[in-house]
């Protein structure tokens, strides 16, 4: 566990594991995408199965908009529960 007030660096945020609101597996937090002008993060991407290879079994990827993030624990982070499918690669 994190001190009261520390930061996750990226690595953490990187291994957390992504579940909706009814406690479906979305994926694992591969990519954050970032609004340069602020710093923000705008979306992430959570991949769900292979290997993470590119062209190589690379699994289903779902795209989550910040604003459907719901809250960010230790082992996961919670997201809104989506109502379509995930993107295809």
């Amino acid at each position: 566990p994190r001190p009261a007030g520390q930061l996750r660096g990226l690595a953490d945020v990187l291994a957390l594991k992504v579940v909706d609101e009814a406690g479906a597996y979305v994926g694992t937090v591969k990519t954050l995408d970032f609004d340069p002008a602020g710093g923000t993060v705008d979306r992430l991407v959570a991949q769900a199965g292979g290997s993470g290879v590119p062209g190589i079994g690379a699994g289903n990827t779902t795209t989550v908009d910040a604003s459907d993030v719901r809250s960010v624990g230790d082992d996961l982070i919670t997201v809104a529960t989506r109502r379509t499918s995930p993107d295809t690669n």
